[in-house]
């Protein structure tokens, strides 16, 4: 039953004054609803404006009309990229501004084949992409399989602790060779032919080739090709893309939202896989970024982080996140939950709020003191995605000698917050396919989805270079 289950141990409550502050305090929970908010961090202003419980109103040096008319412009003149593209990428600079005046996308952006192509050789192929998290390739020899856009990929990790990626396509007959291998392994082996290969992607071994070669020349010309690394906050990236800029750099105000919350210290404990959801992957973000469906579609789960509290940082061509943060509310129910610890490390205001961040296109993430629960998105076609939904939480968590059911509880609310979601990106999937479907208006507190409409049409129109493949 779930009154047999223990009480959290911490709970934050609203202390009023002229400086409202957030305390953490130790014992059982308080049996009234207490709202946790804090003063608005400086991060959330920009050139005067302040993001704050849904507004979207601003006041920029540069008008929302002029930038919807300057990408018009950049789309316009996209040489070599199919009619349908252009004409789609012009709607979408309608989608991209203040709450007030964008619309949604052109439904012919989740629908058609020759945009979701254009999204593959444009944005998936030079923007960094999330793979996994660090501790899913713990010590050297481990390896994940992952494939993205028809790449069936390897994230390796070497003697020396480095972690690369490398493509899984034996350079000898181009078997792919992911599935086959082990997880302890030091070399990765291709069992067509046994050619063998560095955790770093070098040839090792071939046999009867040096018989007719040279087999240290062989050695010095081939080798698994590899893609760019990054990893940030224990969260490892790769770029399809040689000369992108490093993705650091733009994600300073993520990091430094983030940074209290000690990413780099958790483990994925546990990962669900959902491998073909019938919608757009940008259903999935959109969904995921706005606020404004979680007292609907979600009533009765989320009162604990309700919309109105939400602020949203304001967003920057360039950066590489959009996202929001949401105080917490003591909403009475909190026994209804797995009560995870909160760690030392944590500090007060950061246990007082929960971020929802995305890194586009595949990584999006909600961020809370006890842990996080990650997911990677890839998209299978215009209207298919897989996902796969990861829990992160520190050692000492998953050291707890009831974390097994502590977990499964958890994995519960996947059936209560998560299926749901994805219920409704169908329903809005199967409605774009309508000749009715509209373009209907923003709402305040779905003021994400326009910057992530930016991000998006930002990454399509970065490069004036269209693929000869379209």
């Amino acid at each position: 039953m779930l009154d047999a289950r223990p009480k959290p141990s911490s709970y934050f409550i609203y202390v009023p004054g002229r400086r409202a502050r957030a305390h953490a305090r130790r014992g059982p929970r308080p049996a009234a609803a207490t709202i946790l908010r804090r003063r608005p961090d400086p991060q959330f202003r920009d050139r005067g404006r302040l993001l704050l419980n849904g507004s979207t109103h601003h006041d920029t040096r540069v008008s929302d009309e002029a930038i919807r008319a300057e990408l018009r412009a950049r789309a316009a003149s996209l040489g070599g990229a199919p009619a349908e593209v252009r004409d789609i990428l012009i709607a979408a600079a309608d989608s991209v501004g203040a709450t007030a005046t964008a619309c949604a996308m052109p439904p012919r952006a989740y629908l058609s084949e020759r945009f979701h192509e254009f999204e593959r050789q444009t944005v998936f192929n030079r923007e960094w992409l999330l793979l996994c998290h660090e501790s899913e390739v713990p010590t050297p020899g481990s390896r994940l399989a992952v494939t993205v856009c028809d790449e069936p990929l390897l994230v390796t990790r070497d003697e020396a602790g480095r972690i690369h990626v490398l493509s899984a396509v034996c350079q000898h007959r181009n078997y792919v060779f992911a599935e086959d291998t082990g997880t302890s392994d030091k070399v990765l082996r291709c069992p067509y032919h046994a050619w063998t290969y560095g955790l770093d992607g070098c040839l090792v071994g071939a046999p009867l080739l040096s018989r007719e070669r040279d087999l240290d020349a062989m050695r010095a010309q081939i080798r698994l090709p590899s893609l760019r690394v990054e990893v940030w906050q224990g969260f490892v990236f790769a770029n399809f893309d040689p000369d992108a800029e490093p993705l650091a750099p733009r994600l300073a105000a993520a990091e430094a939202a983030t940074a209290p919350y000690r990413l780099s210290d958790l483990v994925v404990a546990r990962s669900v896989d959902y491998p073909d959801l019938p919608y757009n992957w940008k259903l999935l973000q959109e969904n995921a970024l706005e606020e404004y469906h979680t007292s609907y579609i979600h009533k009765g789960f989320h009162e604990s982080m309700p919309a109105d509290l939400v602020e949203r940082a304001p967003f920057e061509p360039g950066e590489a996140a959009v996202w929001r943060r949401v105080g917490v509310v003591d909403d009475g129910k909190a026994h209804t939950r797995p009560p995870w610890p909160i760690p030392d490390t944590i500090p007060a205001s950061a246990v007082a709020y929960v971020v929802f961040l995305a890194i586009p296109p595949m990584m999006f993430a909600s961020v809370k003191a006890t842990g996080v629960k990650l997911f990677r998105l890839i998209p299978q076609g215009p209207d298919r995605t897989s996902l796969r939904i990861s829990f992160l939480y520190p050692r000492s968590t998953l050291a707890l000698p009831d974390f097994d059911r502590l977990m499964d509880w958890q994995l519960e609310f996947v059936e209560h917050i998560d299926v749901p979601d994805m219920t409704t990106n169908t329903r809005v999937q199967a409605g774009l396919r309508s000749r009715f479907a509209a373009r209907g208006p923003y709402v305040c507190q779905e003021g994400t989805i326009p910057q992530f409409n930016r991000w998006l049409l930002e990454a399509c129109l970065r490069d004036a270079r269209v693929p000869a493949a379209l």
